[in-house]
């Protein structure tokens, strides 16, 4: 009679092919899975094997021989007392033992050994009908993955900030900054650029009377009050504001923009009224005012880059590699 479950010879076979040694297992086949035990009492489950990942089943066979020295039965030195001699006798069973040979797709192995033919018959029905389907990644497994740490890229970034609380920080840095590039550029082509892309047309200015304004230290706005003609021949009488710094000031004006003489000045091709000595000087004021209102409120900006730069620069390095070079293998 066939049986699912008892003591069977077993012989495992790892996945790396090396075989072991036959031993007695209990089994107990069920409709799903192998279950080995070393005997009917151990509570201890050595290995499941589910059928499903059963992708081999096939019959082998071993052939049984019975001997006292593993190979024959020898027996010598018989005496007797009519004859003295030796006799060897060799005692073998010819007899071939029933193998099932199952694989699984992990590459592991077992052959078991049944008593009888309806006991591998139903075995290897039961294995059959269960048998699972060698797909391409058990014959041909992927490279195991590299132990990587996760990725840190700006979506990450934001989503701490939420789980920090700290989210309105990102945005008021964010709105900070905008404002700080916004004040700028229309500093810069409101200002700046005006005066400085200014056309100059050459004139002589009469000076009728001049006088330094004080603004700050060594720095001084002086309003001369000057009669200069244009290219068309028209005479014009404008207030000019000239701006001046540095240890000369005020006195230069005095040695060079004396009341009573004629001076060579320059006017503004798009607005005759506007009229000057030098331009540079007036480009230049802009330039202190522009950067000055802008340093000052960079100034924070910069100290807040710098702090979190320094103390988070390794987590920034990998948010920057990480969002803009990602892997090929992802």
């Amino acid at each position: 009679m066939s049986r699912k479950n008892g003591m069977f010879n077993c012989q495992h076979i790892s996945d790396e092919g090396k075989a072991g040694q036959w031993e007695m297992k209990y089994l107990q086949l069920t409709e799903s899975n192998l279950i080995v035990k070393e005997n009917a009492d151990d509570h201890i489950v050595r290995s499941t094997i589910h059928l499903c990942d059963i992708v081999y089943v096939e019959r082998e066979s071993k052939s049984k021989t019975l001997s006292l020295d593993k190979q024959s039965n020898t027996i010598e030195n018989l005496d007797d007392s009519t004859n003295t001699g030796h006799v060897s006798v060799e005692l073998s069973d010819s007899q071939e033992s029933i193998l099932i040979h199952i694989k699984t797709r992990y590459k592991s192995e077992w052959k078991i050994e049944m008593e009888s033919e309806e006991t591998y018959e139903e075995w290897y029905n039961i294995f059959k009908r269960h048998q699972g389907v060698m797909r391409e990644i058990d014959i041909n497994p992927p490279p195991p993955r590299r132990n990587r740490k996760p990725k840190y890229t700006f979506k990450t970034f934001y989503e701490n900030r939420e789980l920090l609380g700290e989210r309105w920080m990102l945005f008021a840095f964010i709105a900070y900054t905008i404002i700080l590039v916004i004040l700028f550029s229309v500093l810069w082509t409101k200002y700046v650029l005006p005066e400085k892309n200014i056309v100059e047309i050459e004139s002589q200015c009469f000076i009728h009377s001049a006088d330094a304004v004080y603004v700050y230290k060594r720095n001084y706005d002086l309003e001369i009050l000057v009669t200069y003609q244009l290219e068309n021949g028209q005479f014009l009488t404008n207030l000019m504001y000239q701006y001046c710094s540095g240890n000369g000031c005020p006195d230069f004006m005095d040695d060079n923009y004396k009341v009573g003489t004629t001076v060579t000045c320059h006017y503004d091709e798009a607005d005759p009224n506007y009229v000057f000595f030098d331009l540079s000087q007036m480009v230049r004021k802009r330039y202190t005012i522009t950067f000055g209102i802008c340093g000052g409120l960079l100034g924070p900006w910069l100290i807040v880059v710098l702090v979190i730069g320094f103390l988070s620069r390794k987590k920034i390095a990998q948010m920057f590699k990480d969002s803009c070079c990602p892997d090929d293998d992802d």
